[in-house]
């Protein structure tokens, strides 16, 4: 005789855990399951319904009995449904007791007032502070440089050459800046070492103001349309009693140094190349002759 083919079934598992015989078993679990929880939904039903028709005939027999037909609206107008509601909600449930004056939408606007009062901080303080604290650390970032290149026992002849040295060894022409804000054409300068004339006179500036040397901006009046713009400065080493030209930017042909020079070197290179330094001298004060 031969012996029976025993075939291997995988051994299943319900969702408690416990092992299955076969998926046969495991469907009519899953049927009685589905049965009593139908069977537990049909006696909450009857439990409701029970308990609305209660509710119904205890309703009807106490209208009977008071002989009114709608003696739950019998109340007096200061002491209306809403009013009697409120008053039981409030014995019932202390947490909902809240004043008046104190609304709920008025808590909620405390609470927010108290949890988020970094928010409050009105937009211009807080535009005003980013802007000092990027002033001051281009202050500091120019501060940092005047140390590299300067020392106490220096004159302030001797801090000015050390200024267009720095800025001609270190820097060159290119691109171009917004001409609006002087700081960041100086910061961009100082760091990127890379500018137009503007950068290379705002970058003079700055340094000049840091080490308390008397400077004046001079702009390029130009003579149509199609000329150029061009910036410089002009410094004082005696507390503006002199003055000379400061142009840090870098030019081709003679006469390239512009390190505190006169009007009248200042106008033969001008009247040389184009009117580069054409301005109104009215505007500025004369340098010595010599």
């Amino acid at each position: 005789m031969n012996a029976a083919k025993v075939y291997y079934q995988p051994t299943q598992y319900n969702h408690s855990g416990a092992s299955i015989p076969n998926a046969r078993e495991y469907a009519k679990a899953k049927i009685r399951k589905q049965q009593r929880r139908r069977k537990r939904c049909k006696r909450i039903m009857r439990l409701m319904i029970g308990c609305a028709a209660t509710g119904l005939f205890v309703f009807s027999f106490s209208s009977m009995f008071l002989g009114t037909e709608d003696s739950f609206l019998s109340a007096k107008p200061e002491q209306n449904i809403s009013s009697q509601s409120f008053s039981e909600l409030e014995t019932e449930d202390s947490f909902l007791s809240v004043k008046p004056e104190q609304n709920i939408s008025n808590q909620s606007f405390s609470e927010l007032e108290t949890e988020d009062s970094s928010s409050s901080t009105k937009p211009e303080q807080s535009i005003s502070d980013q802007c000092f604290s990027e002033n001051e650390f281009i202050m500091e970032t120019a501060d940092q440089l005047i140390d590299e290149i300067t020392h106490d026992g220096m004159t302030k002849k001797q801090k000015v050459n050390a200024v267009y040295a720095w800025l001609r060894m270190n820097c060159s022409y290119g691109g171009h800046v917004d001409r609006g804000d002087y700081l960041q054409a100086a910061y961009s300068m100082l760091t990127e070492k890379r500018g137009d004339c503007y950068s290379y006179f705002a970058a003079s500036k700055l340094l000049f103001e840091r080490m308390g040397i008397d400077n004046l901006d001079v702009q390029k009046v130009k003579k149509n349309a199609k000329d150029s713009n061009h910036y410089w400065n002009m410094v004082s080493l005696d507390d503006g009693k002199t003055w000379y030209h400061f142009d840090a930017t870098p030019r081709l042909g003679n006469g390239d140094d512009f390190c505190m020079v006169t009007d009248a070197f200042l106008d033969a290179y001008s009247k040389a190349h184009n009117n580069s330094h054409n301005r109104d001298k009215s505007l500025y004060p004369a340098t010595p002759v010599k």
